[in-house]
């Protein structure tokens, strides 16, 4: 019993954040940002806040990156490019490389975790199934065993 009720309690908590990304990403209208007319519009001001605070920059844009990355959230081409725009092609490169590397594990993670939940319900009738077929087979052989215990040897 308290194991399905914590089951349901994940399950509606990874829907309740999935809602609120979801209701985020609509409501501030990420989509409109993650385009490349909005990169060059905004390339001078990205720069000026790299050359302003580098470090706090390099910070948000490896965050908001591998966020973008885990969740799968459409703009990965553009945040790549502006990634090169911003911090220049080599420092691009390695925050691009790193930021997108972990929140590919972040999304495997994720999904063996969700998937694993998902597939024990459905694992355990065939898991079930499979010992009462082993005990019926067990059953049968000790029926023929008890009822001709030498029917090998008078068929040979």
């Amino acid at each position: 019993m308290r194991a399905d009720s914590s089951k349901r309690t994940l399950w509606i908590g990874v829907g309740l954040v999935l809602a609120l990304v979801a209701i985020f990403y609509q409501q501030l209208d990420l989509g409109r940002l993650l385009t490349l007319d909005s990169l060059k519009n905004s390339r001078d001001s990205l720069v000026g806040a790299y050359q302003g605070q580098p470090l706090l920059t390099l910070l948000v844009f490896f965050g908001v990156y591998v966020s973008a990355t885990a969740l799968s959230l459409p703009g990965a081409f553009v945040l790549t490019l502006a990634a090169g725009a911003m911090f220049g092609p080599w420092v691009g490169l390695v925050m691009v490389s790193f930021a997108s590397s972990l929140g590919a594990l972040l999304a495997f993670l994720g999904a063996a975790f969700l998937g694993g939940a998902v597939r024990a319900p459905l694992r355990r009738p065939n898991e079930t199934a499979t010992a009462e077929i082993a005990q019926l087979f067990k059953q049968a052989q000790d029926i023929r065993n008890t009822a001709a215990p030498n029917a090998r040897e008078a068929l040979a």
